[in-house]
């Protein structure tokens, strides 16, 4: 059972001209619009075809970032009835589910970064920045040495 493809067919991006009132905040969603199955000419093999859109809501209407793929799935062939079984109810295994969508916000949300930035909209994910560290003391040369002597021993 592994992913073997993630593919984006439609990304789309608006930034709104709106006065800021307050703080701005963002959500993330996705939505898996159909799971199918898919003779797959390249393996061989039958596989799941996982159509679905990842969206980012500003808030303010300030904006809004959208896109739209397929994810392909091979599984063996009990795994695949049971998750088109339980699709048929809009439902998916867990394990499946937690495998595709974090494949999904994976690679969504970093296209969605890179758009973000040329639409001047923050970006969905948190990036880390740096912290100054605090001034620390520097080990005096005879401590160093003291350290060194004793791990010889």
């Amino acid at each position: 059972m592994a992913i073997v493809g993630l593919s984006i067919n439609k990304i789309a991006g608006e930034r709104k001209e709106v006065e800021l009132k307050g703080e701005m905040h963002l959500t993330s969603t996705h939505t898996i619009t159909d799971i199918r199955e898919e003779d797959n000419s390249v393996l061989g093999k039958k596989i799941l075809a996982v159509d679905f859109t990842l969206s980012t809501e500003y808030s303010q209407s300030v904006g809004t970032i959208s896109l739209s793929g397929q994810l392909l799935y091979l599984a063996e062939e009990d795994m695949r009835k049971e998750v088109l079984r339980q699709w048929k109810a809009k439902k998916m295994p867990d394990a499946f589910g937690a495998e595709i969508i974090t494949a999904i916000y994976r690679k969504g949300l970093l296209l969605a970064a890179q758009l973000s930035i040329e639409l001047q909209l923050p970006p969905p994910v948190v990036i880390p920045m740096p912290q100054k560290q605090p001034d620390s003391k520097p080990v005096p040369p005879v401590a160093v040495k003291a350290a060194k002597a004793a791990t010889n021993n």
